[in-house]
């Protein structure tokens, strides 16, 4: 088995704010999630290759604004984000052609293998780079699909 088959990051649904989540309305619990992010995860992780990724405001409301399904997995995901990106696995890296001023240039896609609730999905992890600024922040997490 490699390094990456055996990183399978567990999601807690026992943990308070999974709780909270449950019971939260859509537009609570994307306020719960975002607020999770920044009190608790806000700065700085290193993935498995040594790229220092930020966490901050812009990947937090791309995690949970994206998807409108109440409670959606990429909530529940929210509070191991740190997790997710230290054990991620580099898969490849794309140029962004279609770029805003002060924007990236790129997108290194990293992969996660993630359980929730005995399913385990796989998550594509993406981070924008600005070559300029040598910057590189968490965006979000899209695709995931059930492995």
């Amino acid at each position: 088995m490699s390094d990456f088959e055996s990183k399978i990051i567990i999601v807690d649904l026992n943990a308070d704010i999974q709780k909270q989540f449950d019971v939260a309305s859509d537009k609570e619990c994307r306020q719960l999630a975002y607020r999770y992010i920044m009190d608790n995860l806000k700065g700085e992780y290193i993935t498995s290759d040594g790229l220092v990724v930020e966490v901050g405001s812009r990947g937090a409301r791309e995690l949970i604004f994206k998807d409108k399904v109440i409670n959606n997995i990429k909530i529940k995901l929210a509070p191991h984000l740190d997790e997710i990106i230290k054990s991620a696995t580099f898969d490849n890296i794309k140029n962004v052609y279609k770029k805003r001023k002060d924007s990236f240039d790129k997108f290194a896609y990293y992969i996660a293998k993630i359980s929730i609730d005995d399913i385990v999905y796989s998550a594509t992890i993406n981070i924008g780079i600005n070559s300029k600024t040598n910057k590189a922040v968490f965006y979000d997490i899209n695709p995931l699909s059930k492995i």
